[in-house]
């Protein structure tokens, strides 16, 4: 399923997908067919409830499609699309090709923004670069989880845009706080796509645009260590949570002389449409925007 949230009529809501072009509220639409369903108005409380939330929307979207007259679907095009999740508790960054053992850093949730949702880029910030990683969203508590249970712990898969201002992290030696912490440096999104429909995380290639020109062929993502081994390492040290994201990025040895191409395409002085795309997940895209102080 392809879960998402957005706002319409002046309304933040939670929604699943129906077909390639529509979308329907859960709460709406439980009403309109009168099932016994009470959801949850955020997606980390969704999450929550795990299997048995996700067997409610299966069952709406059943009886969506058998009783098409008592729900009001809502074209994609009319909506404005939010980040999957409004707050996650945490959102880890891994670093591709960083030593024997992943090492990851903390992005706040306050860089967050959706699909179609500008980057903003101030001139002062001097060199910024996209960095297209897979976020994997945690479905329940994961702490001191083996590798071989991992997955079960997942929840589902979107697609996030690490934006790195890379002048400010050589100016904060290496520190990221700043440089991957500013206002619109989050782009995740547009859909929150449950396990179910992704048969092996693992196996995913991703590819990256600038106004319809590729930045980054279709790549693999970083596999260095596999997701679930990744996963089982930072619960050693960090306990995850539902709702929390994990990011993986690009494998850095698929690149141009051991680079993420992304890297050679500096957003300063780039305007246009940016897009990500990951097979199974579908397509993010933000439009850059330049701003002075």
């Amino acid at each position: 399923m392809k879960l998402a949230r957005f706002r319409y009529m002046d309304e933040d809501r939670i929604g699943v997908a129906l077909g390639n072009s529509l979308i329907v509220d859960l709460h709406e639409a439980a009403v309109g067919l009168k099932l016994p369903f009470n959801f949850p108005f955020s997606m980390r409380e969704l999450i929550n409830f795990d299997s048995v939330a996700q067997e409610s929307i299966r069952f709406l979207v059943y009886q969506c499609q058998r009783y098409p007259h008592r729900i009001k679907p809502i074209p994609l095009t009319e909506i404005e699309w939010l980040p999957p999740l409004k707050q996650p508790g945490k959102i880890l960054c891994v670093e591709p090709e960083k030593g024997e053992r992943p090492q990851f850093f903390l992005k706040p949730s306050s860089s967050l923004i959706g699909h179609l949702q500008p980057i903003e880029i101030y001139d002062y910030y001097g060199r910024v670069t996209p960095q297209p990683r897979l976020a994997v969203v945690i479905g329940r508590v994961a702490r001191h989880v083996d590798a071989a249970e991992a997955l079960s712990c997942v929840y589902g898969y979107t697609i996030f845009n690490d934006v790195t201002g890379n002048d400010m992290a050589a100016e904060d030696l290496g520190t990221l706080s700043r440089s991957n912490g500013c206002d619109t440096f989050g782009p995740m999104g547009p859909w929150l796509v449950t396990t179910s429909e992704i048969s092996d995380p693992n196996d995913l290639e991703m590819s990256c645009t600038l106004n319809g020109e590729s930045i980054l062929k279709s790549a693999p993502i970083d596999l260095k260590q596999s997701i679930e081994k990744t996963i089982a390492f930072i619960s050693k040290f960090q306990t995850l949570e539902p709702g929390d994201v994990v990011c993986f990025g690009l494998d850095a040895a698929s690149g141009q002389d051991k680079k993420n191409p992304a890297d050679l395409i500096d957003l300063q002085s780039k305007n246009g449409l940016l897009t990500i795309s990951i097979n199974g997940i579908g397509e993010l895209s933000n439009p850059i925007t330049q701003r002075s102080d």
